[in-house]
Parts: C-alpha cells; structure tokens; sequence
C-alpha cells in the first residue's frame, strides 16, 4: 500500500496475508478510535443522567438538612459553587472599571484570581444586609454596585461523591 492509496481495512477483521504491519496497526487504530467515540456517547449520557439526579439529590439535601452522607464507604456530599462572569456585552466597561479598581490585571490576565476575588469578598461580608430602593435584600452586596451591574454571578449546587 503507497501513501496514494486507499485501504478500507475492517478494524475487527485479521490482517489478511500479505497485509503489513502497518495495515494492522491502522486497523487497531481505526477500531480504538470506533471505541472510544461509543465510549464518549455512553459518557455523555451517564453524565446527563447524573446530572438530573444531581438536582434532586440537592433538593432533598436541603429538606433534610444535611450536607453529606457517608454510604457504603463512600461520601456524597453537597457543593456550593459560585460562578462569576462577566456579561457577554460589557467586556469592554469590565475592563475600565477593573482598570479604575486596580484589578485590571487580575480581570484580563487572571480571570480565575478575578473569580476568586469576588469570591472572597462575599464570604467574608459581615456588614449589614444592604437593601435596594424598593426595600428588597440585595444579594452580594459586598461586591461593589459598579461591579455587580457589569457581571454575572449565580450559585450552582452540584453532588459529588468521594471514594468511589
């Protein structure tokens, strides 16, 4: 077989006599290859239904009060994360505030120290409950007003497991 041509070698067939090593090799190539995109198929459907039962798990931790439970050796417990983004249409205003906060580098070169930042300075509020002009709890209001109105935040409860 030249470079120029074409072989169509069934991966799950022997190499026929007179075939090289190089034949077998592609053969086992294409067939790990057929392999690991069914095993990416069966994945994403696992992890959508995990995900599903992700939301429930949560729900029923929260009614039951509890944080995690260990089951069989194996820990399920409840994760808070906060995800923090700047909206997609105020980049360039990000950038001036950040520039005006001093965090201009820590938004565009370190966007995760940004991330972290933000964090921070919401777990560690201890001042009073700020209120908007109609009387409503404002959440996170420990992240200046300027920076709250130009990005996203939101909490994602996600379920995970520890040895398994």
């Amino acid at each position: 077989m030249t470079d120029t041509q074409t072989h169509d070698l069934m991966a799950d067939e022997p190499v026929a006599e007179g075939e090289t090593a190089f034949d077998k090799n592609i053969g086992q190539y294409i067939h790990l290859q057929r392999e690991k995109t069914k095993a990416r198929e069966i994945l994403k459907q696992l992890e959508s239904e995990q995900r599903s039962l992700e939301m429930v798990l949560a729900e029923d931790f929260a009614l039951k009060g509890i944080q995690n439970i260990k089951i069989g050796g194996v820990t399920v417990y409840k994760q808070n994360d906060l995800k923090i983004s700047v909206q997609g249409d105020k980049k360039e205003e990000a950038r001036k505030l950040a520039r005006q906060m001093n965090l201009d580098t820590m938004l565009v070169l370190q966007p995760a120290a940004f991330k972290s930042y933000c964090k921070e300075l919401i777990e560690n509020d201890e001042d009073d409950p700020e209120y908007d002009d109609k009387g409503e709890l404002v959440e996170y209001s420990a992240i200046p007003k300027a920076l709250r109105d130009i990005i996203h935040i939101h909490e994602e409860i996600r379920i995970r497991v520890r040895g398994a």
